[in-house]
Order: structure tokens, then C-alpha cells, then sequence
């Protein structure tokens, strides 16, 4: 088999070295469009757009790619999916329709829950206008959560605990883009969140690990797209899994369907558990990152011939093999992250941290120079993952011999 996988991130390598050790895809068969200097080592990468789907069919066919892999949203709500489906190449990932109903439009995806009585954050409103949304926030009172509608990259979102703060979020989102939709929500918090992601062909799921994911550097920080995860997730249990596969994945998917757009590819749900009961968050059309490093600690199986059965409407009887043991990630970030990036600045250590028993480095925003050194390209870096009782030790003796110019900042309490 011949394999694509689009993307630039630690999501996208961690897929590119599952693909490496599978029996499935032959020698020299691997791409990754538009890839990193990690990946690089394990696929051949074209520097091209993942927006340039003109461009992305024609290495499609031209590489003779029996599956590609979509690792980010924005391919996805451009319709990937819909133009290697028009040209009989098969591609997992949900068409644009669905993609947009389910992340793409943080308005669209509340309306849905709305209309199929789905568990999701209530009361909540969706404005246009910035003194009716101020007037609501104030009537609705603090804390209170600030959607940004549209694609934001797991940065839209603002939990407010005062009202400048609310005030301020809301200002900056409708300011910025004139016409943007704003959601806002009642904040569930205290409660305990976990990420869930389940693999569909349209008619059938198979559920992946449960996985708790950070958002913030420090609590009430900014959002950012994830900088450190770990399982297992304790109040997840079997029974509760089945529970929100019952009240959520299940009616989602129905609900998708109802709506004209079949939803085939992973399903990722942001849940928020409180005690027995738990609320839909937001819904990703996508694998997590950095979930899905983490999901390379925690699966057995070899994940080709389970995407490409997603792909090809066959996952009816296909199981997975899990491992119990604990795993962490920590995102290695740039100082200005999620704001800024860092660029060019020099990387040392990596090939010192990933020999590092049990220890797997994931990259993201890197490049290679042509004297082979490792250079920033990014505001997330590389993303370090180990497994098992000693893996949040492992993963500071990683951080511990890596060094990056310029400076670089990490969660180093998670897994503790």
C-alpha cells in the first residue's frame, strides 16, 4: 500500500511512524505533504499547501496513493475529502458539510445539539451584534465561556471570570473580523475534562482511549491548541464510555446523517465530566494533537489497516488491542506560544532526548538546515511522550537535554 498523509505537525509524525513500522505500506511508499524535519526522516515530503487541493490530487495520483490520511481541520472544511472522492481516491476524513457542522462553526455545532437534544453547555447565546452580546454576558453574569465562531485551531475560546476579561474576549473577536458570529455559554466548571475520540466509517465507531488534554500554561491562561495530555483518564470509566457513546457519539453521528452529510473519519469530542453526568464541549473532525502522540503509547494495534477500513466503509468486527499502562506528552513550545512562534532559532539535543529509553520525540514546528542542524519553524515544537510508572521522569530527563535559542516554555507539573 501506498500511503499520504497531510500535515505538518506532531499529529502527523506521530501517524507517519505508525506507517513506518506497518507491514502494509511498501518500501518508498510513504508521503507527507507538507511534513517537518522529523517526518522527513521517515517519509518523502513535498513542500506544498495543505490549501492547494489542485496540487494535493495530483501527487495523489501521481504517487499512486491507495489512502490518505488528513491530519488538520482546515483541509477538511476546504473539501479535500469531497475532491479525492470525485476522483475515486480514497481519503479518510469527514466531507466539508460535516466538517463545518461539526468544528467549523462553533454557532453551527450548538444548533445541532439544540435541535437532536444533545448534552451540551446550556443556556447559551449566538450574536452578531457587540452590545447585545455585552448586555447578555452581563445578564448571564461571570464565569462565563467566549466562543469565537469559525475555525480558531483550539485557540478561539476564552473562559471569563470577570467582566473586563469577558468584555475584553468579546471586543478583540468581533473587532478583528467584521460580521464573526460570537457563542457564548455557561461555564461547567468545576468539573473534569477528557478528550474522546471514536473512528467512523459512516455506519460503525470503534472508540479510541480516553485521553485528558491541557489547554492553558497555567490556570485562566490563554487557550491554546494543547500542551500536554496524559491517560488514563480515572472518572472515564467502561460504563461511563458507554454512556456517552449512547448519549453522544451515536446521536451525533445520527444527527450528522439527518442533516445530509455522513460522518466518516475520527470524531473528536471535548468532554466536560461532572461526577456521573458529562457535557459536549465542542466536536473536532480530526485526531487531537497532541492526543494522538499519546494514542502511540496506548494502542497496540498497527493503525493503517484501521484507517484504511474507516476509509472504505469496512470497520464492522475490527478491534483494538490497548495498553493499560500510564502514559504522558508535554508540547515543548515557543516563549510567545499560542500568541507568537518561533523561526530559525537552533534546536539542540533531540537526537540526545529520543535515545533516551521509552521516550519518543514527535516533532512539529521544525526544520532541518542543509548542515543537518534543527531549527525552530513553529509555535508548538516538538511534543515528548513516554509511558509506564517512570514516563514523567523520562520526559524531564527528555526536556532536560534539550536546549532551543531564544528560549522555550512547557508544562512541567502534568503526569507529576
Amino acid at each position: 500500500m501506498r500511503m499520504m498523509v497531510i500535515g505538518s505537525g506532531a499529529r502527523e509524525h506521530a501517524i507517519v511512524l505508525n506507517a513506518t513500522a506497518s507491514p502494509f505500506i511498501e518500501k518508498g511508499g510513504l508521503i507527507c505533504v507538507p511534513g517537518n524535519a522529523g517526518i522527513a526522516q521517515q517519509a518523502r515530503c513535498y513542500p506544498v499547501s495543505t490549501r492547494k487541493l489542485d496540487c494535493l490530487t495530483f501527487i495523489a495520483h501521481q504517487e499512486k496513493v491507495d489512502l490518505t490520511v488528513v491530519g488538520p481541520e482546515q483541509p477538511l472544511f476546504d473539501g479535500i475529502v469531497d475532491r479525492f472522492n470525485a476522483e475515486g481516491l480514497t481519503i479518510l476524513g469527514p466531507t466539508q458539510k460535516a466538517a463545518m457542522m461539526s468544528e467549523g462553526s462553533k454557532a453551527a455545532f450548538k444548533m445541532l445539539c439544540t435541535k437532536y437534544h444533545l448534552p451540551t453547555a446550556t443556556p447559551y447565546g449566538i450574536f452578531s451584534n457587540v452590545l447585545e452580546v455585552k448586555r447578555y454576558v452581563q445578564q448571564q453574569g461571570v464565569p462565563i465561556v467566549i466562543k469565537a465562531d469559525g475555525p480558531s485551531r483550539g485557540k478561539g475560546v476564552t473562559v471569563a471570570f470577570d467582566l473586563v476579561s469577558a468584555f475584553q474576549a468579546i471586543e478583540n473577536i468581533m473587532s478583528t473580523q467584521a460580521g464573526r458570529l460570537v457563542v457564548i455559554e455557561k461555564c461547567l466548571l468545576p468539573g473534569k475534562e477528557c478528550s474522546f475520540m471514536v473512528v467512523s466509517d459512516g455506519k460503525h465507531i470503534l472508540p479510541l482511549p480516553p485521553v485528558r488534554d491541557y489547554k492553558t500554561f497555567y490556570p485562566g491562561g490563554p487557550m491554546t491548541g494543547g500542551v500536554a495530555c496524559v491517560s488514563p483518564v480515572p472518572e472515564m470509566t467502561e460504563k461511563l464510555q458507554g454512556r456517552v457513546i449512547d448519549r453522544c457519539v451515536q446521536p451525533l453521528l445520527h444527527a450528522l446523517r439527518k442533516e445530509g452529510c455522513p460522518y466518516k473519519g475520527v470524531l473528536y469530542l471535548g468532554l466536560m465530566l461532572r461526577g456521573s453526568d458529562f457535557f459536549m464541549l465542542e466536536a473536532n473532525c480530526r485526531l487531537g494533537d497532541p492526543e494522538s502522540a499519546l494514542l502511540s503509547f496506548l494502542v497496540n494495534n498497527d493503525l493503517i489497516p484501521l484507517f484504511y477500513a474507516a476509509a472504505t466503509d469496512s470497520l464492522n468486527g475490527f478491534r483494538l488491542d490497548y495498553t493499560y499502562k500510564p502514559a504522558v506528552c508535554t508540547v515543548l513550545a515557543a516563549p510567545g506560544y499560542p500568541r507568537l512562534g518561533s523561526f530559525g532559532s537552533r534546536i539542540l539535543g533531540l537526537e540526545k532526548a529520543a535515545n533516551i529509553e521509552g521516550v519518543k520525540i514527535f516533532h512539529a514546528g521544525t526544520a532541518r538546515r542543509e548542515d543537518g542542524t534543527y531549527v525552530t519553524n513553529g509555535g508548538r515544537i516538538v511534543t515528548i511522550g513516554a509511558n509506564g510508572k517512570k514516563a514523567k521522569q523520562q520526559i524531564d530527563q527528555a526536556i532536560a537535554c534539550i536546549s532551543i535559542e531564544g528560549g522555550m516554555r512547557y508544562r512541567n507539573d502534568i503526569g507529576a
